[in-house]
């Protein structure tokens, strides 16, 4: 009787991305969530990545410094999914294009300009704001970037030239590029409501205020967040300059609501005209 011999196991060849840390889902969704915003500081991921995690956490709804730098170097960087930078005295987080491709978004992937960091940062505060406040009181809300409205933009347009019938929704017809569209429903509400998203950090000007406050008063409603401090009161004034040019048989003035980006849930100004 032959004896039975054991079956020679061929070798198997290493995974090509063996070593290198697989993406969660809430990897993924945190990446998606910088590349819509272009870009994230590690001030944002602690509230970003706080708010996803199954554990909980020293302090509630963030995560530690610590914490949020041991997920950016030891998965994200490995994976090469970031890029990393200290940018006028914080730490940036960016989407390499192969993070792009694995979060679906077809955005660029460059560094974003030192001269449009401050806005940024603030445009990201105010989203983060606005997806606390709503999703912990499990109301639905979505935010859409720069980014994305831009694109939603060129999908409309594209539909409109095959079918100039297409009706194309208010929000993408302004020739104004918002900073955000939040799209949101109240409790015991059954209709969405959309509104645009203006964080104002720096002057415009009052003639370019103008003509960017006529085109969304004619589009729909807007929450203005501005920047109250001492230093900046001339940005409020040059805003209400701009609210008092708009005509009141219209309603516009009314279409517009003022919050302070430092206390974002208070109210600043509000017109009934």
């Amino acid at each position: 009787m032959l004896s039975e011999k054991p079956l020679e196991q061929k070798d198997r060849k290493p995974r090509r991305d063996a070593g290198i840390p697989r993406m969660q889902d809430r990897d993924i969704q945190a990446l998606r969530w910088i590349g819509e915003q272009g870009a994230a500081s590690v001030d944002h991921l602690r509230d970003l990545l706080g708010r996803m995690s199954e554990w909980e956490t020293d302090e509630p709804g963030r995560l530690s410094v610590t914490r949020v730098r041991h997920i950016i170097e030891d998965r994200w960087e490995p994976a090469q999914m970031v890029s990393v930078e200290n940018i006028l005295g914080k730490k940036w987080v960016w989407l390499t294009r192969r993070a792009m491709n694995r979060v679906a978004l077809p955005f660029s992937h460059n560094r974003p300009a030192d001269i449009t960091i401050n806005h940024l940062d603030s445009i990201n505060r105010v989203r983060l704001y606005q997806e606390k406040l709503y999703w912990s009181k499990k109301l639905p809300g979505s935010w859409e970037s720069t980014r994305m409205i831009e694109r939603s933009r060129k999908e409309w347009a594209a539909l409109k030239k095959d079918d100039p019938m297409v009706y194309v929704p208010r929000h993408y017809a302004t020739w104004h590029m918002p900073d955000g569209i939040w799209t949101y429903r109240n409790k015991d509400h059954t209709e969405d409501h959309v509104v645009f998203i203006e964080v104002e950090v720096s002057s415009k000007g009052l003639e370019r205020t103008q003509r960017i406050f006529l085109d969304l008063a004619r589009h729909g409603t807007t929450w203005y967040y501005v920047d109250l401090s001492p230093k900046k009161k001339h940005l409020f004034a040059t805003l209400m300059q701009a609210l008092e040019s708009l005509d009141k048989r219209h309603g516009h003035r009314s279409r517009f609501y003022f919050y302070d980006l430092n206390n974002p849930n208070k109210l600043v100004y509000h017109s009934e005209d």
